[in-house]
């Protein structure tokens, strides 16, 4: 696989400086926005450990973490906005039944969900 941009947020050990990424993401945040993503990037841990739905594509078995701050990534770089950005990062541990629509909409609102 090709990497087309490099991923500072990353040490050695795998492990992701959510802070580093935060700062690195060519989006306008207030504190408000920062900690509805600090706050995104929680449930996606959350999401490693949860048993999710086979959804029969080819990402199964992929960590619905990384892939939730890839698409933010490329979201943010396409210049949305927060709902939008919360969304696609939440979208597949939604998909894969790994977080509650329910929970989103209660911590994010109804725009997010």
């Amino acid at each position: 696989m090709v990497q087309v941009r490099q991923l500072p947020h990353i040490s050695d050990r795998g492990e992701i400086d959510i802070p580093r990424w935060l700062g690195q993401l060519p989006f306008e945040m207030d504190d408000d926005t920062e900690r509805d993503l600090s706050d995104a990037c929680g449930l996606l841990r959350e999401c490693r450990a949860a048993q999710g739905v086979e959804t029969g594509d080819w990402a199964a078995g992929g960590d619905c973490f990384l892939a939730g701050l890839e698409i933010a990534q490329i979201l943010a770089d396409l210049g949305v906005d927060r709902e939008c950005l919360l969304a696609g990062m939440l979208y597949r541990g939604v998909r894969e039944e790994r977080i509650a629509r329910k929970r989103v909409a209660e911590r994010f609102g109804g725009g997010v969900n």
